[in-house]
């Protein structure tokens, strides 16, 4: 792993496939926590789409340790499980933040299921 990618967490491309309920463990709820205390920052990457058709926002985020992410992390740790690499779950495994339940909102259920 280079040191670009030490620095982000979650940010993958998934593909359409998605779970039919959302996975709500340790590892999402890590992220809600981490989340809930991060800063947006400026970016010229335009408004994020998931493969499933879910938007995020225009912009990254910077987590309080100083990793990078993106809006639709807790979305992608939710539905997109089976996609993500056991050094990206180490990585949210390492945050700490605590721990939250996440909201709809956070959760960003797929418009395609």
């Amino acid at each position: 792993m280079n040191s670009s990618e030490d620095d982000h967490i979650l940010y993958i491309h998934p593909s359409a496939n998605t779970s039919p309920y959302p996975v709500i463990d340790q590892y999402t709820r890590k992220m809600v926590g981490a989340f809930s205390k991060a800063r947006p920052m400026t970016s010229n990457r335009g408004f994020r789409r998931c493969a499933c058709g879910v938007s995020g926002s225009n912009s990254d985020f910077q987590l309080q340790n100083g990793k990078w992410t993106s809006s639709l992390c807790i979305h992608y740790l939710a539905y997109h499980r089976n996609k993500i690499s056991s050094e990206e779950l180490q990585k949210v495994e390492w945050l700490p933040f605590g721990e939250a339940g996440p909201t709809l909102k956070e959760l960003n259920k797929p418009t395609r299921i």
